[in-house]
């Protein structure tokens, strides 16, 4: 696929590729530059450059740097309900992917960059506002499907831990008792099935932490399969697992400030 562009602004030639594609990893911007398919003022670069603010850009898009589908579940003039697809980043790629069919898009809560499924955009401030008070207000429930390494706790139950954010190694950890500076975290599950050491949930957060599910999963004995962060690495490593296996599946307005209160009640599902 080509493309061509005006760079925004000064700066280098990386920064403006990431605004213009940003689906693609900081690795992928690299291989584009050096695999020469970056044209600049008219001549092809085969480095990391600097580019002024008005430069034309012509770029050609191998297949695999193509932005990855997005199966839209459902949309109005308000929203957008979306099936976040993995290494998508959610509040640059994914309004970024959508944009060509409904224009700008802000996107009313996040996944993981490698959690998939189900996320809820705005098609404007009012409707942003309004899902932002329903998420505030706890009537937006949320369900999840994770594939977790050995056996939970009991068949179903709630996980309730407190969360400490390590915010200069990018990491949460997870306590049995409150402390200064932690944050409470609830959630019920459900096992559905079990098999070859593994355990597979059924995840109802009523908080929305960070890594809220990644991490009490992990404080339970039972970390996601394929978690690069809070997982069992040499497990993972043995299954062949480098995505974690969790999947935003469902969610559910219970009510919904004007203008969107014609969602109460309202339910929607990914693809199975």
């Amino acid at each position: 696929m080509k493309d061509a562009f005006v760079c925004e602004c000064d700066g280098m030639l990386s920064d403006a590729l990431t605004r213009r594609y940003p689906w693609l990893s900081a690795g992928k911007v690299r291989l584009l530059v050096s695999g020469k398919n970056v044209r600049l003022r008219g001549a092809r670069v085969s480095s990391d450059v600097r580019v002024c603010r008005g430069d034309e850009a012509e770029v050609f898009l191998p297949s695999s740097f193509a932005p990855p589908e997005t199966d839209v579940i459902y949309s109005d003039d308000n929203i957008v309900v979306a099936d976040k697809p993995a290494h998508t980043d959610s509040v640059r790629a994914l309004p970024a992917m959508l944009r060509p069919s409904f224009g700008e898009l802000y996107p009313a809560h996040r996944l993981d960059t490698n959690t998939t499924g189900i996320i809820v955009l705005a098609r404007g401030e009012r409707a942003l506002s309004a899902l932002e008070k329903a998420f505030r207000a706890r009537t937006v429930k949320k369900k999840y499907e994770a594939v977790v390494v050995g056996t939970m706790p009991s068949p179903s139950g709630t996980l309730r831990c407190y969360l400490i954010k390590d915010d200069k190694r990018g990491l949460v950890r997870a306590a049995d008792a409150p402390s200064r500076g932690a944050v409470e975290a609830v959630t019920d599950y459900e096992v559905t099935d079990v098999g070859d050491g593994l355990s597979y949930v059924a995840l109802y957060p009523h908080t929305g932490r960070t890594h809220q599910l990644r991490v009490q999963l992990a404080h339970a004995g039972c970390p996601i399969l394929g978690d690069g962060k809070y997982g069992d690495f040499a497990e993972n490593r043995r299954r062949g697992e480098s995505v974690q296996r969790l999947r935003a599946t469902g969610i559910k307005f219970l009510s919904v400030p004007a203008p969107l209160e014609y969602l109460a009640g309202r339910e929607f599902e990914v693809k199975k």
